[in-house]
């Protein structure tokens, strides 16, 4: 190696080792440099050189430098630690990929066994690598053009930390030690065992993902999962102790690390499996929660990201960390407790099999929410709850923490960013926008829009999750913006935004512009309803009788019932109807529709809703409102 040849030079190792260090760091200078000026002479003869974009490429030299830096120093340390190029290769590899791999493993295991479990992203990104570390200033300085310096001095701190333990090692190298696998010889157990228990523990975890996916992870396949580990744990000791030694005849020597990874990787498996730390259920003190958030997952219909200050699209969590801050730690904690007592209490009568538990009632009392505790000594914890919505304990104790305007600022775009004041801004952008409830439109020009906003606005200050249960929407207002670029590839910012009964403010206003929704007639536009009960309970009983796994077609039709409404009838039923959109995903568990009918309009030939719709269009009834003279209709 090359540090082993200077050995025989008249200076001072420690000069050796620094010289030869600042040779690497020229090149990478040099290099990258001379391709920057290069870069900037193609921009300028292009037309797309100037002083900014020289300014931008300088500064981000630093950044880059550090993470090269990082990358530059792991690598010497593998080498020092280590005796060829094709060992120090391993090295770099197993040093540059071992905590990414720990933390994926982990996620996964929690995944599998634990019921609360919810990752966050940058758990998944390695915090004492500098591939981390850059991956967090990147992130840092893309999200909301936000300040990356704290990930930078973190990135060249570690730079230091690594430079100084690489030139401890040397300073601490035997001489010509070139051509062993390993410079020190105490190294190699420990090693081995670090390197061997992930990867046989990686074995169990992949047998245990394939037979969960598979429904067939129960107490009898754990066994199998032991054998597998054993199996494993031999293998991987044999290919290792190979390759430490450079001689294949030495693969099966060391028996004891059989056992010990075997035991290892079993300990960390079933631990996981048992929860022996207690994490998965675990509820702080409501007294060491500087703050929370309690995200409901779809309430409203609002999924996936949100649109923050500046317009610009935020993952989800990321929004609510950033805007939600509950003060209430003793209502969420108590709700985080009793959401796992009754939770655990429904998988137990399910005897822990998802089948039963996901064709169970019980099922339905259950709605999912993200919950993150903001500990006062800066530790973050995240937990995915069911919250068991039709529990009355649990309903008043969700009514508290969701009817503060806490919780509102956090959970909804619209009250952070100001949207009607940014609308006003955006004249020279593209904007559509209609109050409307999936079938029938009115549209709002900018004006409307933004005092129609104002209005929702005004409603969210007296917002009560309660009063909302019993409601089905009234409407909805949505909007889209776009620039002639973005319209290419969608809308850069859209909204829809749910208006109830209650919301005085809004329902005044929308009655005073005449766009109320109640002025369309199902009469005027169908010409028939056509309502199917397909009693899909009653085949699958049958099927249970039978012993069938499947119904055959000619079996189906004697339990599927039709009728067809027109005239009378049909104005009769109309007011039992809803258009699909304002049977939105109900997470309190409030009204919602009784998608055992099926029922299709028809619409008249030729008139405004058939060209826009084609023949027909899907409405439903709301549960428990079914007309009577319907049900009888289409009874067995």
């Amino acid at each position: 190696m090359k540090l082993d040849f200077y050995e025989s030079m008249p200076q001072k190792k420690s000069s050796r080792f620094f010289v030869i260090w600042f040779n690497g760091i020229v090149m990478f200078v040099l290099t990258y440099v001379i391709g920057m000026l290069l870069g900037f002479a193609v921009l300028t003869v292009s037309g797309y050189g100037d002083l900014y974009t020289m300014n931008e490429a300088l500064r981000d030299l630093g950044s880059v430098m550090l993470y090269y830096l990082g990358v530059y120093h792991l690598f010497i340390l593998s080498m020092m630690i280590t005796g060829t190029v094709f060992a120090g290769i391993c090295a770099f590899a197993v040093l540059s990929s071992y905590e990414a791999i720990i933390r994926l493993m982990i996620s996964a295991f929690k995944g599998i066994f634990f019921r609360y479990n919810y990752t966050l992203n940058e758990f998944l990104v390695p915090v004492v690598s500098p591939y981390g570390l850059f991956i967090r200033v990147i992130s840092e300085t893309d999200r909301t053009n936000g300040d990356p310096s704290k990930y930078l001095m973190m990135l060249g701190v570690f730079d230091l930390a690594l430079l100084l333990v690489s030139l401890l090692v040397y300073m601490k190298r035997p001489r010509e030690k070139a051509g062993r696998t390993l410079v020190f010889k105490w190294m190699a157990e420990p090693l081995k065992i670090l390197m061997a228990v992930p990867a046989v523990t990686a074995a169990g975890l992949i047998t245990a993902q394939t037979m969960n996916a598979n429904g067939l992870l129960n107490v009898r396949n754990m066994v199998l999962i032991s054998v597998i580990i054993l199996i494993a744990s031999i293998i991987v000791c044999a290919l290792i102790q190979g390759v430490f030694e450079l001689d294949i005849r030495q693969a099966f020597k060391k028996k004891l690390q059989w056992i010990v990874c075997t035991v290892l990787a079993l300990v960390i498996f079933f631990g996981f499996k048992q929860d022996i730390l207690g994490i998965d259920r675990y509820v702080p003190d409501p007294s060491e929660v500087a703050s929370a958030v309690f995200a409901p997952e779809g309430y409203d219909g609002l999924w996936g990201g949100r649109i923050g200050a500046d317009l610009k699209y935020m993952d989800m969590v990321d929004f609510y960390r950033e805007n939600m801050y509950l003060t209430d730690a003793e209502s969420i904690c108590e709700l985080a407790r009793l959401s796992m007592e009754k939770c655990d209490e429904a998988w137990d009568n399910a005897n822990d099999d998802p089948d039963t538990f996901y064709q169970s009632d019980e099922s339905s009392m259950f709605s999912q929410a993200i919950l993150l505790y903001r500990m006062k000594n800066g530790r973050l914890i995240a937990r995915e709850l069911s919250i068991p919505v039709k529990d009355d304990k649990a309903a008043e104790l969700v009514d508290k923490i969701m009817s503060t305007q806490e919780f509102v600022r956090g959970y909804y775009s619209v009250e952070v960013y100001d949207a009607d004041t940014a609308i006003s801004q955006t004249q020279t952008m593209h904007l559509e926008a209609r109050y409307t409830d999936g079938v029938h439109d009115r549209r709002l020009d900018r004006d409307e829009l933004i005092e129609l906003i104002g209005m929702y606005k005004k409603d969210m200050e007296t917002f009560s999750y309660k009063e909302r249960i019993d409601l089905l929407p009234a409407g909805y207002i949505r909007y889209s913006i776009s620039t002639e670029d973005s319209r290419f590839y969608g809308p850069m910012q859209e909204e829809s935004l749910v208006v109830y009964p209650c919301m005085r403010n809004c329902i005044k206003y929308i009655n005073d512009k005449g766009y109320s929704l109640d002025d369309f007639s199902l009469y005027d536009e169908a010409e028939a309803v056509v309502i199917t009960n397909p009693h899909y309970d009653e085949q699958n009983e049958y099927m249970k009788e039978e012993g069938l796994d499947y119904l055959p077609e000619e079996l189906q039709e004697r339990f599927v019932k039709t009728r067809e409404y027109n005239g009378t009838d049909l104005k009769e039923l109309e007011a039992f109807l809803y258009p699909g959109d304002m049977g939105m995903y109900r997470w309190d568990g409030g009204k919602d529709f009784d998608v055992s009918y099926e029922v299709q309009i028809v619409y008249r030939r030729g008139g405004e809703k058939a060209k826009r719709y084609g023949d027909f269009n899907y409405y439903y009834f709301v549960k428990g409102e079914v007309p009577e003279n319907v049900v009888k209709d289409l009874a067995l």
